[in-house]
């Protein structure tokens, strides 16, 4: 993950978490990997009450004109059905360094300009049970890998997140 990306994200948190001062933001990143065959792969593991500040794609390799769309996801562990992060955009033709990001809002597609990662934490996301966070193509790309850093704060005394292996 890039330091000019990492940096404008990390900005843009402690301008809307201010006046939080007791709320520890975490940290956590994922190894660039290659985007999965349309399928689901997940991304972080989550145990206990946490809450998502934000979540921040780099594309490490670019992708190719396939088109080929993405949407991320979170699916908890007792309930076994997803709730969508986003709808499935694009991910055709981005060049490596390009930075993904989500507005918080599920109707919302994936952001591309990180000159709004502002955005990233407009509606922060609790989530209150064991699951896990993942991102899921709806067909075989041609090329293209992401890494991943998500931002946090953790609700309990057991929350945690941990990137899963690539």
């Amino acid at each position: 993950m890039s330091n000019k990306h990492l940096s404008v994200l990390h900005q843009a948190l402690l301008d809307r978490v201010d006046g939080f001062a007791d709320q520890r933001i975490q940290q956590v990143t994922r190894a660039t990997d290659t985007l999965p065959d349309g399928a689901q792969e997940s991304l972080f593991d989550v145990n206990a009450s946490v809450v998502i500040y934000g979540i921040l794609g780099e594309v490490t390799t670019g992708t190719d004109g396939t088109a080929v769309n993405l949407k991320l996801e979170y699916e908890a562990d007792t309930l076994g059905a997803t709730t969508d992060w986003c709808v499935y955009t694009s991910i055709a033709t981005k060049a490596q360094g390009t930075g993904i990001f989500i507005t918080g809002t599920d109707a919302d597609a994936l952001q591309f300009n990180l000159s709004q990662a502002g955005k990233l934490i407009s509606n922060p996301i609790i989530m209150a049970n064991d699951g896990f966070i993942a991102l899921q193509t709806n067909t075989t790309p041609g090329a293209g890998s992401i890494a991943w850093t998500l931002f946090y704060g953790i609700l309990d005394s057991t929350g945690l997140v941990a990137a899963t292996a690539v």
